[in-house]
């Protein structure tokens, strides 16, 4: 069963508390000053059961033009309005302000509450009813159901009941990443409990015991303890109204903060949005206006930068950037509200598009296009246009969550259509821009060409000098699913630690191979001794090219000045191993017994050995890594 959030909406003193008391049993006015005024200040909350036993919760919001930042704060997670219009008065300024809010943060499912009807004559409610009709003409509230109640007489309510049984029957599946989020609307202390918070969970789910991050401020918090409506819960789900006992002070985490899952939302001093202005005079913008942003149940100051234009006009469409004054932790997709700075107007709301972009050059184009696809709101499209652009070898399933904001699975779903049309290749969890690829290929055959055309004798180069070769190479975690790819696709081959391409063989004259099977012969009789590289060629040049031609392949190199057959390497690796598993460790006069080398042939063996990582040093002895 989906757990459903409802709001009231509307004008001061149009009787929305008196409403839910009505419906709940449940005074929302809790403070002595809203009862001493009469009016709903903070946010109330209450919840009941609908005939269909679905349980709901409700949120009381105020109506006062004095308080909107309240309103606005209550407002995440909600699926369904009551707009409350008083009969006798119709449709007022807060009314208008309160609907245009809720219609941009994209609320869509309304029921219009006319109250009070029993205070009024039948004209007046028909009146008032033309007045709503009128009014939001053209809305999706033109559409929405109009309910005629008195909240004391009790006249409607049962039919208002029942309608927002089948509303709630009726709404969507509630949006859910799977990673548990929650825009904090309000903080307090109980004593013998400690700090409790409340909020609508838009993500996941919470339990007790879990640990979450405050946002944007960092602090750490465990959950002690998870009610909902009044209840001791071990879990909380999507679209709950959900308090949380935490075990941090209450001057830790205030009102808009969010708490989620450590790093689940990246702290932003910048937001690109898409902006709605609404048709009103004052909600025009201009270049670095400062104004307020409502984002979850967040207030925060910041200039306004827009993007592509040099001012925003009332009834317009637009991109915009805002530099903020604090720091916000949102995700892309989410709702907000913007108002002038002072005197206080409703200018506008949207969505937010990238919620940690850079600073921006206002008319860059290409920013410009990636943030048109993302307004569209196409998550294909908006998914291709961040491969296409971003600069990382791979993109993974984390990345496109974040892009989105979608769950896991609808990420891998979007990531595997991309591997199907062949702009992605699958690498584990990862997937690599295949575009990429086919660059780095390219580079790859030029690069290893070029050395083999000079170097006709040596095998290959190691991943880490190939690596310093290559443009642009900054991930270095991805080296070797990238190898291994090349490697299965034949372009390239490592034998020996040395990469080389994969029809690639050295090309030894006649009488170089004379010279090869003379040194292997040296070497091989060396056995387990270490050669000095002067004793094997001297000053002969085409000796030591020769002997380049071998070191990782045939021959070990053991420092600059020393090397072995690769054979007797081996063999020494296997004395060394089966005596320290027989023995535990090993020490200088061991290895020298088992090998009859010399102490100092000893000491660069060892150390090559330990490069290798086969044997570690521990104190003056060795043991088997790993």
């Amino acid at each position: 069963m989906e757990h459903i959030v409802i709001a009231t909406a509307g004008h001061v003193d149009h009787g929305k508390t008196t409403l839910i008391r009505a419906l709940t049993g449940i005074e929302t006015d809790t403070t002595k000053e809203e009862k001493r005024r009469g009016l709903t200040i903070n946010l109330g909350f209450a919840y009941f059961d609908l005939p269909s036993h679905q349980r709901v919760g409700i949120v009381d919001v105020p109506g006062h033009e004095k308080f909107l930042k309240n309103m606005i704060a209550g407002l995440s997670g909600i699926d369904l309005v009551l707009l409350v219009v008083d009969a006798g008065e119709g449709v007022m300024p807060q009314t208008r302000e309160h609907a245009a809010i809720l219609r941009l943060l994209g609320i869509t499912n309304f029921i219009v509450v006319l109250t009070k009807v029993d205070t009024v004559d039948p004209e007046m409610c028909d009146l008032a009813i033309e007045d709503i009709q009128e009014t939001f003409q053209g809305t999706v509230i033109a559409d929405a159901p109009i309910v005629k109640t008195d909240a004391v007489s009790g006249t409607g309510l049962p039919e208002l009941v029942q309608l927002m049984d089948q509303t709630v029957a009726k709404l969507p599946q509630r949006h859910n990443t799977g990673r548990p989020r929650l825009n904090v609307d309000r903080v307090f202390s109980l004593k013998g409990f400690g700090t409790v918070v409340t909020g609508t969970l838009l993500d996941g789910a919470i339990h007790t015991n879990d640990d979450l991050e405050v946002y944007p401020n960092g602090v750490l918090a465990h959950v002690r303890n998870i009610q909902v409506h009044d209840q001791d819960e071990t879990v909380a789900l999507p679209g709950q109204r959900t308090a949380l006992n935490l075990n941090i002070k209450a001057d830790q985490i205030a009102r808009g903060d969010v708490l989620t899952l450590p790093e689940n939302v990246q702290p932003s001093w910048m937001l690109d949005l898409a902006l709605q202005t609404l048709d009103l005079p004052e909600a025009a913008l201009t270049m670095q206006e400062r104004v307020r942003l409502y984002i979850g149940a967040r207030e925060v100051l910041g200039r306004v930068y827009p993007l592509g234009t040099d001012e925003l006009k009332p009834n317009e469409q637009a991109l915009v950037q805002i530099r903020l004054e604090e720091q916000v932790g949102v995700k892309n997709g989410d709702r907000f509200i913007m108002r002038t700075y002072s005197p206080m107007h409703t200018i506008g709301g949207g969505q937010v598009l990238a919620a940690n972009p850079k600073r921006h050059h206002r008319y860059e184009q290409p920013i410009l296009e990636t943030l048109h696809i993302r307004q569209a709101g196409e998550a294909a499209a908006i998914l291709t246009d961040f491969i296409h652009k971003q600069p990382a070898y791979f993109v993974t399933v984390t990345q496109v969550m974040d892009l989105l904001n979608v769950s896991e699975t609808v990420a891998t779903t979007l990531l595997t259509a991309q591997v199907t049309q062949g702009t992605l290749v699958q690498f584990g969890k990862s997937y690599a821009v295949q575009a990429k690829l086919v660059a780095l290929k390219q580079q790859l055959i030029t690069l290893l060409g070029d050395f083999h055309q000079h170097n006709p004798l040596v095998a290959g180069l190691s991943r880490a000098e190939l690596m310093s070769r290559l443009a642009d190479w900054t991930q270095t975690q991805t080296v070797t699913p990238i190898f291994d790819y090349f490697v299965q696709q034949q372009v390239i081959k490592e034998q020996a630690g040395l990469v080389a391409l994969a029809d690639f063989e050295p090309q030894f004259t006649p009488a170089q191979q004379a010279i090869k099977q003379a040194l292997l012969v040296q070497l091989t009789q060396a056995n387990l001794i270490p050669s000095a590289i002067t004793d094997l060629v001297g000053t002969d040049r085409q000796k030591r090219q020769v002997l380049n031609g071998l070191i990782n392949t045939d021959v070990v190199l053991l420092n600059s000045d020393y090397v072995m057959a690769t054979t007797s390497y081996q063999h020494t690796i296997e004395r060394v191993t089966q005596f320290i598993q027989r023995e535990g460790e090993l020490s200088l006069a061991d290895f020298r017994d088992i090998t009859g080398s010399s102490r100092r042939y000893a000491m660069m063996i060892l150390e090559r050995m330990d490069k290798d990582g086969i044997t570690q040093r521990v104190a003056n002895k060795r043991e088997l890594k790993g």
